[in-house]
């Protein structure tokens, strides 16, 4: 049975993905994330040694009004992804709640 969470708004690739141009690394000043996706499962191409993995599919922002792609110093987060999360932003000197990055979470599993 396929899950999620935070759906795909309706019309948002065309509203959002398709006018992004660029790329931001996660700590850029001023960046705020509005959509995290990650998709996860045990197997397969989320699998890491038989394991739950969560893979990220794309993280989305806004900075200074314009979306924008995000790059995250991260591609797999394990099941408990929240703290994992955390501790990237901790050693890069940001704060993942300010970033939005913990509230704006799309899963599909």
């Amino acid at each position: 049975m396929v899950q999620e969470t935070f759906p795909i708004p309706e019309g948002y690739h065309k509203e959002v993905t398709y006018k992004i141009s660029k790329t931001v690394d996660w700590a850029t000043p001023n960046l705020t994330v509005t959509r995290l996706r990650l998709l996860g499962g045990i197997g397969g191409a989320f699998s890491r040694n038989g394991s739950w993995q969560w893979d990220v599919s794309y993280c989305h922002g806004l900075l200074n009004g314009e979306p924008v792609n995000i790059a995250l110093p991260f591609d797999h987060l394990p099941r408990n992804w929240k703290s994992e999360i955390i501790r990237h932003a901790k050693a890069a000197g940001i704060y993942a709640r300010k970033l939005g990055i913990l509230d704006n979470v799309s899963t599909l599993s």
